[in-house]
């Protein structure tokens, strides 16, 4: 049996989908540990994992305070502040932390997560195999695809391709400096620098565990050959509704559809998407369930009081989706996930990071539609669930995709993958090629200058 040490973003978002993988490494016999806050704890001891404390990251610069001028790679001067507070300046004590967790509980493999960059940088310090959770799409870069966080479509013409190159030519000179600050950190703990995208500094050449499937990612061929489709890791803290949502849900017609909107917890504009709701959706003969997980005045104004509209902190998904009809969301890929899982059509309006990605893959594969924020007002929102309702064709598209989830044991083949890992100390291969896009050979060309060649 092995001993994995876990260092992924201390969040619910990248938390949650880490436990279902844990777990199963834990009830198959290995050693499980995590680096985290304490408000994991509990998650964690209860099924045989141990819990090492994190300190609190150090809070970083207010992205805010800058000048949100928009370059001509679509990148805001913000963002790469953020990106630099949230990412690179607790990133020296993150690798102190692991290499100090490292010297006393010695892990075979370390795993991290498609944000985190530390776990690289100590497993490489320390000489170990080091495995990747995506808990989302694959953000490794496409010929056919725009820069990471754009949500551009797939070019389907050569020009497109020319001009998409181009954006992402920009947009990693965009963040060079960050680059520039990253490669001093490895400097500080004796690696060499690193070029090429910073988009895969955080991921490894020896495994990248995809919580999702193919057919949610524009069925990618151009991916190299340590990356596997395992399908999803989705998780949630369960519990049943609070006693009047409960009695709320159970007295709705059985013929009534129900709308969940879930705004995202990490974006305090996000409760736009619940007000629109509220008001867009006010005349549609839907039910509407709305979570907002942070203190606001809608939760003061009397939203209870209809017998078909409900405002709510926190529910747990997994009491809630089996009964819905559409999911109104910013684009979290958890939710996206939960969603597809029931087989439920999708309305999203992303915010950043990674969720103009996951709409635009839901918009591709059929099973939603997309609102640009800028676009967001109750009448669009009002239109697009209407529209998601009464046209079979996103249903049936949303249903196909819980089939294909279904014959999925995400955690199961994450398990069965690691574990190999640990065995070998090698970089576990798909068992065939990619088939489309990239070579195989420029995509293991475009892997760290200072891994170990992947194995065919």
């Amino acid at each position: 049996m092995a001993r994995f040490l876990f260092s992924v973003l201390p969040t619910r978002g990248h938390m949650y989908p880490s436990l279902p993988v844990a777990y199963a490494l834990s009830d198959a016999g290995h050693a499980v540990a995590f680096l985290t806050l304490p408000e994991f704890r509990h998650l964690l001891e209860p099924r045989g994992i141990a819990y090492l404390p994190l300190e609190r990251p150090a809070e970083g610069g207010n992205p805010a305070a800058h000048r949100n001028r928009r370059d001509d790679s679509g990148v805001r001067e913000a963002a790469v502040e953020a990106f630099m507070s949230a990412f690179i300046r607790p990133l020296p004590g993150m690798v102190r932390a692991l290499l100090g967790v490292c010297a006393e509980w010695r892990p075979e493999v370390l795993v991290n997560d498609y944000v985190s960059y530390a776990g690289l940088i100590a497993a490489e310090h320390q000489g170990l195999p080091v495995a990747t959770l995506n808990m989302t799409v694959v953000t490794w870069p496409g010929q056919s695809l725009g820069p990471f966080g754009r949500g551009l479509p797939p070019a389907r013409d050569e020009a497109t391709r020319a001009r998409y190159a181009e954006l992402r030519r920009r947009a990693e000179a965009a963040f060079g400096g960050v680059l520039a600050a990253y490669n001093e950190v490895r400097e500080r703990f004796g690696l060499p620098p690193r070029s090429g995208p910073l988009s895969l500094a955080t991921l490894s050449p020896y495994l990248q565990m995809v919580q999702t499937i193919l057919a949610l990612d524009y069925d990618r061929g151009d991916v190299p050959p340590q990356v596997h489709y395992v399908g999803p890791c989705a998780w949630d803290p369960g519990g049943m509704p609070d006693r009047e949502t409960a009695s709320w849900l159970d007295g709705l017609p059985r013929d009534l559809p129900l709308v969940l909107v879930a705004a995202s917890g990490a974006f305090t504009r996000s409760a736009g998407l619940v007000e629109a709701a509220l008001s867009g959706l006010s005349g549609s003969p839907v039910a509407l369930l709305a979570t907002l997980p942070f203190a606001h005045a809608l939760h003061e104004a009397g939203v209870n009081e209809r017998a078909d509209r409900r405002l709510v902190r926190f529910v747990a998904h997994s009491e809630v989706l089996p009964r819905a009809g559409v999911v109104v969301t910013h684009g979290g890929f958890g939710t996206v996930t939960k969603a597809l899982l029931h087989g439920l059509p999708l309305v999203i309006v992303p915010y950043a990071g990674d969720q103009p990605e996951v709409a635009q893959r839901v918009v591709a594969a059929g099973a939603g539609v997309s609102l640009y924020p800028e676009q967001l007002t109750p009448e669009t929102l009002r239109s697009a669930v209407e529209t998601v309702i009464a046209r079979p064709e996103y249903r049936r598209s949303a249903r196909r995709l819980a089939e294909l989830m279904a014959r999925c044991d995400g955690p199961g083949e994450s398990a069965r993958l690691l574990g190999l890992l640990a065995e070998t100390g090698r970089p576990v291969a798909r068992p065939s090629p990619p088939t489309a896009g990239l070579a195989r050979e420029e995509a293991e060309r475009m892997a760290a200058p200072d891994a170990p060649a992947v194995a065919g």
